[in-house]
């Protein structure tokens, strides 16, 4: 069993590490809100995982098997601030190979493996969401914005292209992108 976590761990922290995501200037890996490098020196490492107070039963079974391993002198939890403190011996395991346990005990893959939007994204899907679902309220579910943004573009491109002809760019691109808009509602 313990085999299995450290070669799990070690093949993600090597991805990890092959990808280039350092944060934290310790030459760990560091993922922003998931499992945070915020101190290293040979032997001891502090980590900020919020899903140490979040989750308590996995940051048990977490504690109980790491503390079964003969490098690690010490772990323990800060839940006030959700991070951990590991003690180790630096002659017998890299900081990167504990880290990737831990992210492995503690099922942080997924988290780091999730697309991270900024800000602006949130703030833009939120405002989307919103008119989107005012849109489906004043018209008792038949148009959102995806259909609304859809059909303008066609009215323009067909409005365009009665004007000037449908071989104008502007009209065929207008028409490609009402097609495209529309489309993409189904995926």
């Amino acid at each position: 069993m313990m085999n299995k976590v450290w070669i799990a761990a070690a093949v993600g922290t090597v991805l990890s590490v092959a990808a280039g995501i350092n944060r934290s200037g310790t030459g760990l890996p560091s993922f922003r809100n998931v499992c945070e490098v915020r101190a290293s020196i040979p032997g001891r490492m502090r980590l900020y995982i919020p899903e140490l107070t979040r989750n308590r039963e996995q940051t048990e079974d977490m504690l109980e098997k790491m503390n079964s391993i003969e490098a690690i002198q010490s772990i323990s939890v800060n839940p006030t601030l959700s991070t951990l403190l590991v003690r180790y011996d630096a002659g017998q395991v890299e900081p990167a190979v504990i880290e990737g346990a831990i992210i492995r005990l503690m099922n942080l893959d997924m988290q780091i493996d999730r697309k991270e939007l900024s800000k602006l994204q949130e703030k833009l899907q939120m405002i989307l969401q919103a008119l989107d679902r005012t849109l489906l309220d004043a018209t008792d579910g038949w148009v959102d914005t995806r259909m609304a943004a859809s059909g303008t573009l066609l009215a323009l491109g067909l409005s365009k292209g009665i004007k000037g002809g449908f071989l104008l760019p502007g009209a065929a691109t207008l028409l490609w992108w009402a097609a495209n808009v529309a489309k993409r509602g189904k995926e």
